[in-house]
């Protein structure tokens, strides 16, 4: 269900996998300093071992995986190796680490790929890194906020099972909220705020699955993405932000859900999402 990585009596790492499944192979790359990880049901990890983070999943079999390892097409080209002789050739330290560095860039540059066994022969996968995958073409001016909800995160907030596939929202300058399908990067649903109400700032509800929205005139809207509606949050005159809302967050607090705004009137108000109404009087900054 998970692997750890030990120093002495000291565990460095325990990742337990999303798919409640055995790990069955695990290969280090020691050139980007990545761990890659298989399991029983086909899925492949590449995990940041220093933030105990998965940076990529990908399934790229659907049997079990029994053995992954990467290797680095043909040899490539050196202008001196890098081993012992070289070392007593090296005049100093400097020397030393300059063709370190020289082996370390061609190393970068070569082809890579990344092998993957099972039962029924064995799979070649080019890596690459740093490599555009899609243009994302939507919006008309600068882009606020992008937001990816992730289905897992999700279902350990609200403690249900979520089936959905990812999801990326985006807001911009142009008014518009566009939440996009994360495999096509298209965009599924276009939202507009009204024009007198210029979107300053962005969040997303996870146990509401709401959006929240702050503006130049101070105002504060909830946006439900599936049936294309927004509701405009109220409150006294007395209470009511005067000036640009520029910063928004959600958080739960006791099962309650509850959405943060600060402003350039230098106050912030906290509301109780499910009753869609402030609680208690706004927070005048000190500063």
């Amino acid at each position: 269900m998970w692997f750890e990585m030990t120093a002495g009596n000291k565990q460095l790492v325990a990742i337990k996998n999303p798919q409640k499944c055995c790990y069955t192979s695990i290969f280090w790359d020691s050139l980007e300093q990545e761990l890659y990880a298989a399991d029983e049901r086909g899925f492949i990890y590449i995990i940041n071992v220093y933030q105990e983070d998965k940076i990529i999943m990908k399934r790229p079999c659907e049997e079990k995986i029994k053995s992954i390892e990467i290797i680095e097409e043909g040899q490539y080209t050196r202008t001196r190796d890098y081993d012992e002789e070289s070392k007593e050739e090296a005049r100093d330290k400097e020397e030393i680490l300059r063709m370190a560095h020289e082996r370390l860039e061609q190393r970068r540059r070569a082809k890579r790929f990344l092998l993957v066994e099972t039962d029924f022969g064995i799979k070649s996968y080019r890596i690459k890194k740093g490599v555009k995958t899609h243009d994302m073409d939507g919006h008309s001016e600068a882009i606020i906020k992008i937001f990816y909800i992730d289905p897992n995160k999700m279902a350990k907030i609200t403690g249900e099972k979520v089936t959905d596939e990812p999801m990326v929202i985006t807001s911009s300058f142009d008014n518009t909220i566009l939440l996009w399908d994360f495999k096509k990067m298209k965009v599924t649903t276009k939202l507009e705020s009204p024009k007198h109400s210029e979107l300053t700032c962005l969040t997303f509800l996870y146990n509401s699955c709401l959006v929240g929205t702050g503006h130049e005139d101070g105002a504060i809207r909830l946006w439900n993405m599936e049936i294309n509606a927004s509701v405009l949050l109220k409150c006294t005159e007395s209470k009511r932000h005067k000036n640009t809302i520029s910063c928004i967050h959600g958080c739960i607090w006791k099962d309650v859900e509850f959405l943060i705004c600060g402003s350039y009137d230098g106050r912030i108000s906290v509301w109780e999402i499910s009753e869609k109404k402030q609680t208690g009087d706004t927070i005048n900054s000190t500063i």
